[in-house]
């Protein structure tokens, strides 16, 4: 039975429209027309107050060129790619500061084979004299081999060192006291390194 009464067709319960006097308006608005509408109206207004927010946040000075080589067209977003030649005085220019790179670099690392030959000279020196005599025909020639690099490039040192600092060496000879024995730094680093190996 009461199944039966749920499946009794109910009078249908329909709107009423807009009033004849009122037509002019449109349709009336009912409750769902009228929550839609007010979400829309409420969710305008906070993106507006977000929007006031984050511009009255904004530091007037920050400036990107993204700001002028972007733009948008029909909502999709768009970089200016704008690809001017170089002028030559600006490309030799970049030439010549990749070419003084390299030579700073070429510099870098030669300074430091140099180190690593100063250190090698004293432990080839101890291996020497702990080889007496009965060590390869390689061996021997690796050891000569850096021998002669060790020479070559300590004379190489000292050449552009008494180039580079023939005034200085003038002053340092105005303050030597006559009688005394002279060291040179290099003399003294070698014997404390020496010193440190054995």
């Amino acid at each position: 039975m009461a199944r039966f009464k749920l499946d009794v067709q109910k009078r249908q319960h329909r709107e009423r429209s807009q009033p004849l006097a009122r037509q002019r308006l449109g349709l009336l608005e009912k409750h769902a027309d009228y929550v839609k509408r007010a979400k829309d109206y409420n969710s305008k207004k906070d993106r507006l107050q977000k929007l006031r927010l984050k511009a009255s946040l904004k530091n007037q000075d920050e400036f990107y060129f993204k700001m002028i080589n972007s733009k948008t067209v029909k909502g999709v977003h768009y970089n200016d790619k704008t690809n001017t030649p170089l002028d030559n005085s600006l490309v030799k220019l970049l030439k010549t500061q990749d070419f003084n790179y390299i030579k700073t670099c070429r510099a870098i690392e030669e300074r430091k084979i140099t180190k690593i030959k100063d250190r090698l000279g004293p432990m080839i020196i101890r291996v020497q004299s702990e080889d007496s005599g009965g060590s390869s025909d390689l061996q021997e020639k690796a050891i000569q081999l850096i021998n002669q690099s060790i020479t070559a490039t300590h004379a190489k040192n000292t050449a552009n060192s008494d180039q580079a600092g023939s005034e200085l060496d003038h002053d340092d000879q105005a303050l030597v006291k006559p009688g005394k024995k002279q060291f040179s730094w290099i003399q003294l680093k070698r014997s404390k390194t020496s010193a440190s190996l054995l």
